[in-house]
């Protein structure tokens, strides 16, 4: 994921709202797959490095603005990944100055593979200067801002790790089925205190947590009929807390005491059918999708100071069942030039409301290497209605 920083229009954004950034919109916008499985979480330590394993990855599709209307749950950009399967047995070892990763692929027999990948921090229990030059930087330039400072100081921990497996089974020739499981893990601490006009301290404590499994079925007729079907969970949990403040020296307690909770679980589960089919010069894709999405939120902040103590709070639950139909036609009207076109409709049935998203484009074939992609449309992620016509 970090390579695609080099693609203009793509950074990966730092802090509480990291990950893949696309055109300066909010990382939840874009839609990144696994095997077709959502990932909910795209980054470790703040976004300073991917969750997503290169080691894991085989090949890569990346749009930074229009695709097809297979894709929905974006209104930004698409990063569609696929996990290595097995065919010759590896065992891949690495390691840097913030983490280590291992790779192992294994073909059981020429129909059942098994590949999977684990990294985990060191940092945790070898702080080395690189880690402390990367982490505490940012924070002491951002906390001391126009202030004379006297002395600063600064504790992190980090603690990391991902887990991807992939299991592949060939029954015949013509079908492949996926089961493929992801775990991640991120326990964040800063604590630093800066002595300036006064003590002034903060604490932030982060924690997230995200987990995923999957069933991806390829299947092709003799008449070159392909179908998926693809049903899988994912859950993402998320905590922080954030204290900060400065002392009163005459009584050595908190002159000013800035204290926040902020608990965020989401979960999606979703069930897709997809089908292609080509007659001569046209090419059809279609298919279904259906998916529930949970989300609960609260947060909880609390002011104290010399007149008394202020706090609020704020409680939220939603549950969106969501249903899609896809369909798009491709027209090849000369051998280097093909024109699409199709429709994606969702149907909100927590609302309940319907939204059209039709989308259109021009493909240009130079060889076999070399092809050339022109799409526009309507896009919207469901969940928050963001809507977009790029």
């Amino acid at each position: 994921i970090n390579s695609l920083q080099t693609i203009p229009g793509f950074y990966l954004s730092e802090n509480d709202d990291a990950g893949i950034s696309t055109r300066g919109t909010s990382p939840s916008q874009n839609l990144i797959v696994m095997d077709g499985i959502p990932v909910l979480n795209s980054s470790h330590l703040s976004g300073q490095v991917s969750s997503i394993n290169s080691k894991f990855i085989h090949q890569s599709f990346v749009s930074r603005g229009g695709f097809g209307v297979e894709y929905g749950g974006a209104s930004s950009g698409i990063i569609e990944l696929t996990g290595k399967t097995a065919k010759n047995t590896i065992v891949d070892f690495s390691a840097n100055l913030l983490d280590a990763n291992l790779f192992v692929g294994i073909p059981v027999s020429p129909k059942l593979s098994v590949s999977g990948s684990f990294r985990k921090s060191i940092v945790d229990f070898w702080p080395n200067y690189y880690y402390k030059n990367l982490v505490s930087a940012p924070f002491l330039l951002k906390s001391a801002g126009d202030l004379v400072v006297t002395e600063k100081g600064i504790r992190t921990s980090d603690n990391f790790y991902d887990i991807n497996l992939k299991v592949a089974y060939l029954p015949t020739t013509r079908s492949e089925i996926d089961f493929i499981i992801s775990n991640g893990s991120d326990n964040q601490i800063r604590n630093f205190k800066i002595e300036a006009d006064k003590p002034y301290f903060i604490d932030n404590l982060t924690k997230r947590n995200n987990f995923g499994f999957g069933f991806n079925w390829k299947f092709k007729s003799k008449n070159s009929w392909y179908n998926t079907v693809l049903a899988s969970y994912n859950q993402l949990n998320q905590n922080r807390y954030f204290n900060s403040g400065f002392n009163n020296y005459g009584i050595n307690t908190p002159g000013l005491h800035l204290s926040e909770f902020d608990l965020s679980n989401s979960s999606q589960a979703l069930l897709k059918w997809k089908s292609e089919f080509s007659r001569k010069k046209l090419s059809y894709l279609f298919g279904a999708e259906y998916s529930f999405n949970h989300l609960l939120y609260n947060f909880t902040g609390k002011v104290d100071e010399f007149s008394g103590t202020t706090g609020d709070s704020i409680s939220e639950k939603l549950n969106k069942h969501q249903g899609n139909l896809f369909f798009e036609s491709n027209y090849k009207l000369f051998r280097w030039i093909e024109l699409t076109a199709g429709i994606r409709g969702l149907v909100d049935i927590s609302i309940p409301d319907v939204f059209i998203q039709p989308r259109a484009g021009m493909n240009l074939i130079l060889d076999n290497e070399w092809r050339f992609y022109y799409r526009f449309g309507k896009y919207i992620q469901p969940f928050y209605q963001t809507q977009r016509v790029s």
